[in-house]
């Protein structure tokens, strides 16, 4: 959990992280501007590079001591939905056999889901499975 800054400004509420100097964004309103503190947070944790994009989580006290007149300080939750969609991708060539192939369309056709993703899922499950037994 990181804390964020909110401070009103003529256009709307600006959001800062103390501990991700380059996580920057705002909102016409304050539920607006926490929705997109949530997504920005959830971005640079996931693609960032700790100790260049972001840092270790201060302590509230500490930040609340420099905290200026106006300025609001909420605790915000990165959402690993998010974080998923943000995380680094990379692409890769995989032969298949044919007959696999026509067997995973199959499979994926309801609910439709694009081939990657499927298998992306199928990885993850096996994983799964893997570090159970």
């Amino acid at each position: 959990m990181y804390y964020a800054i909110f401070t009103q400004t003529m256009e709307g509420v600006e959001v800062r992280f103390p501990d991700a100097p380059s996580a920057i964004t705002f909102g016409k309103d304050l539920d607006e501007a926490y929705e997109m503190a949530v997504d920005v947070l959830s971005a640079i944790l996931a693609a960032g590079k700790k100790g260049q994009d972001y840092l270790t989580p201060h302590v509230l006290e500490d930040l609340q001591k420099g905290m200026k007149e106006g300025e609001l300080i909420f605790p915000v939750r990165p959402d690993s939905k998010i974080m998923e969609s943000y995380s680094p991708k990379e692409r890769v060539s995989v032969m298949l056999d044919k007959a696999l192939l026509s067997e995973i369309d199959k499979a994926r056709a309801n609910p439709k889901v694009d081939r990657s993703k499927w298998l992306a899922n199928a990885a993850h499950y096996f994983l799964g499975q893997q570090k159970a037994t």
